[in-house]
């Protein structure tokens, strides 16, 4: 695929369009483009797909697809205003996970360092996790 796409732009530009299926397609092939592109409401929506009302049974109240992902319009950007509120309201966007994670594995690995040569049992305090995490 890279190959052909590499092919389409040296013959056609940094822009052009293919069909795939019955639908057109504009490919944009430089990061300037693709943020230019998206940095205007005109070209900042998503096509609809007939399998996508389908499967979702319909379209929200604003005539687009219910959700996030195949939204758009102003559903899109309740939906997504909603969603950020709400993951914020459980620590998204606040300390990195990976600041977490890197915090506690420092940690363990120390502990395992401690009980090098020496045989060491595991273990879990369970009120720390749910009980799916444990399974």
């Amino acid at each position: 695929m890279k190959r052909i796409c590499r092919r389409l732009r040296q013959n056609y530009g940094d822009i052009y369009h293919v069909y795939l299926g019955a639908r057109l397609m504009v490919v944009l092939n430089t990061y300037e483009l693709v943020k230019e592109a998206f940095s205007k409401d005109e070209y900042s929506g998503r096509s609809e797909l007939k399998i996508w009302s389908l499967w979702r049974g319909g379209t929200s109240l604003g005539g687009s697809p219910p959700g996030v992902i195949q939204s758009s319009g102003q559903t899109w950007t309740e939906q997504r205003r909603f969603a950020l509120h709400a993951l914020r309201d459980l620590g998204y966007g606040g300390r990195s996970m990976d600041e977490m994670v890197e915090e506690e594995m420092e940690a363990f690995l120390e502990g395992v360092g401690e009980e090098k040569g020496h045989s060491a049992v595991l273990t879990v305090d369970e009120r720390l996790f749910s009980a799916s995490v444990l399974r």
